[in-house]
């Protein structure tokens, strides 16, 4: 809310604020409440995005088992999203059917191999963030896993 000279109240209009502070204070409470949670899923959503009663975090197709873990949490997600606000907020998540090709598309590799090398991946990635050890080395190193190869 803001006033004119005239002394009137009139509606702020500066909404991204607001759903950017909101943004910020869930994503704190998520990080200090939960940090593997935080490190391991939320973290790594490709955009996270606050409008108006709706926090809605994307996740890339590779991500499917990220988005598993994230919507087993919905609830008490949104019980934190509702202690940051003050309101009901709902919490979602969104997931496109494929991303776009990657690199190896363009080198000249079939799509179904790519697919393959790129699912192959994604699971060893999953089974890396899923390992114990895993969990609490990012615990107390906050970092991200780019890339995983199989030993």
């Amino acid at each position: 809310m803001r006033t004119d000279r005239s002394g009137s109240v009139e509606a702020d209009h500066g909404r991204p604020s607001r759903d950017a502070s909101l943004k910020d204070a869930v994503l704190a409470e998520i990080r200090k409440t939960k940090a593997v949670f935080y490190n391991t899923v939320v973290a790594q959503a490709q955009k996270i995005e606050v409008a108006g009663d709706r926090m809605t975090f994307t996740f890339s197709a590779m991500q499917r088992a990220l988005r598993d873990q994230f919507e087993q949490n919905r609830g008490w997600l949104e019980s934190v999203a509702q202690q940051a606000s003050g309101r009901r907020i709902v919490v979602s998540s969104v997931q496109p059917e494929s991303d776009s090709p990657g690199p190896q598309a363009a080198e000249g590799t079939s799509g179904a191999a790519a697919d393959a090398a790129r699912t192959k991946k994604s699971a060893l990635r999953e089974k890396a963030l899923a390992d114990a050890g895993v969990q609490a080395l990012l615990e107390v190193f906050p970092a991200e896993i780019r890339d995983v190869e199989e030993m």
